[in-house]
């Protein structure tokens, strides 16, 4: 590619055309200074060097320093001769330059230079005659002998279009710039035991599967006021989701009772402990210590009773640490209507209660205006007017 550029045309001509000449002896390329410094020179000399260019549409234009010179005596008795000669030269050069049918097919002279006589006292005393010629080379607007490869010349440029990023039911949509790279952001996976974890998206995700286990019959609905009228009592515990009528597990067996057993003591169905009976410790034996645990309702009571005043006693119960557990509350009345097992009065707890036939109060309220509360008996209801007073408590959690 090298010895078809514009510029190497016009330096392979120039020294053709110098070399050419009858009367030249050497031509040299180059800054003048660094030509006469660093080169052993014939004289007459021609010496070139391109100055600067223009880029036009389809043309180059070069300005283009020419000089001719020859060496003086150190007296200066032919530097007459000298100055005629290259003179002459010069112009030689430059007639064929501007006006000869070889030069005019590479290109046209645009700016001719008025000659200009120069003397220089180096290592060679040179007197000569310079200027600078632009000169014009046609290129065309072809692009045949660009040495490009597998490019379309003619192809139009092609925008690339965005792109739309969404899910399959559009609840995302995101739109992408021509040239960008969208990221997408992991999302949050809530698995089937309440745990959290982050994956990223369009990608399969394993999720532990639900263990089944006993599904228990909880007491629904609570008996009493739906709304509270004393923190911590049934309306508050409602509320707040403390106490539930919902199932503990999503899956699994629902527990029943033993028909065959007119105790009401005999599950149909293993309980955790892997054995049927439907009051135990919390160690599935019945070996009672502190707690009592009803398989078949899900719940966990406190087998001693509490003695408090009831208005405190509701807070006593749901901020105490008890046996390792802090989610306790007093009893609701329809929690304490599962434990019935006979029609006698009074209710005969034992052995599973600490305590044999006292009448544990609830944390149902009725009249939230006179704060009126209620106890439970197989006979009776009786209501204890205003929150005064020592009563018996009776604690529970649901498991």
């Amino acid at each position: 590619m090298s010895g078809v550029t514009p510029l190497n045309i016009i330096i392979r001509e120039l020294r053709t055309l110098a070399t050419a000449h009858g009367q030249v002896a050497d031509f040299a390329y180059g800054h003048f200074l660094d030509v006469i410094k660093d080169n052993v020179v014939n004289y007459t000399l021609v010496h070139v060097n391109v100055r600067s260019a223009n880029k036009a549409e389809n043309a180059n234009t070069f300005s283009i320093e020419l000089g001719v010179m020859d060496k003086t005596f150190k007296d200066d008795s032919n530097i007459q001769d000298v100055e005629s000669n290259t003179y002459q030269i010069f112009i030689d050069l430059f007639n064929i330059i501007s006006y000869s049918p070889r030069w005019q097919s590479l290109g046209v002279v645009t700016t001719p230079s008025n000659p200009q006589k120069f003397r220089y006292k180096g290592a060679d005393e040179v007197t000569g005659w310079g200027g600078t010629i632009g000169f014009e080379i046609y290129e065309g607007l072809g692009f045949c002998d660009v040495p490009i490869y597998g490019y379309d010349f003619d192809a139009p440029i092609q925008t690339l279009p965005g792109a739309t990023y969404k899910n399959s039911d559009s609840s995302y949509i995101e739109e992408i710039a021509a040239g960008l790279t969208f990221i997408s952001s992991d999302i949050t996976v809530t698995d089937s035991d309440g745990s959290t974890f982050t994956s990223p998206t369009n990608k399969n995700i394993t999720c532990t599967p639900t263990v089944a286990g006993t599904i228990y019959n909880r007491p629904s609905p609570p008996w009493g006021n739906m709304t509270s009228g004393y923190t911590y009592d049934e309306g508050w515990q409602y509320q707040n989701g403390t106490y539930t009528t919902g199932y503990a597990q999503s899956s699994g067996t629902v527990q029943e009772l033993d028909n065959t057993d007119l105790s009401r003591l005999t599950l149909k169905y293993d309980n955790t402990f892997s054995n049927k009976d439907r009051y135990t410790s919390e160690n599935g034996d019945q070996v009672f210590n502190n707690l009592l645990i009803d398989n078949l309702h899900g719940l966990m009571f406190r087998r001693d009773y509490v003695n408090e005043e009831w208005s405190t006693g509701l807070t006593t119960a749901a901020t105490t640490t008890y046996e390792g557990f802090n989610d306790w509350r007093v009893v609701s009345m329809t929690e304490i209507n599962t434990l019935v097992s006979a029609n006698t009065y009074p209710l005969n707890y034992s052995p599973y209660f600490a305590w044999s036939t006292k009448i544990p109060h609830t944390c149902s309220l009725r009249n939230t205006t006179t704060a009126q509360h209620l106890r439970f008996s197989v006979a009776q209801l009786t209501s204890l007017v205003g929150n005064t007073g020592v009563v018996d408590l009776l604690w529970v959690r649901t498991i």
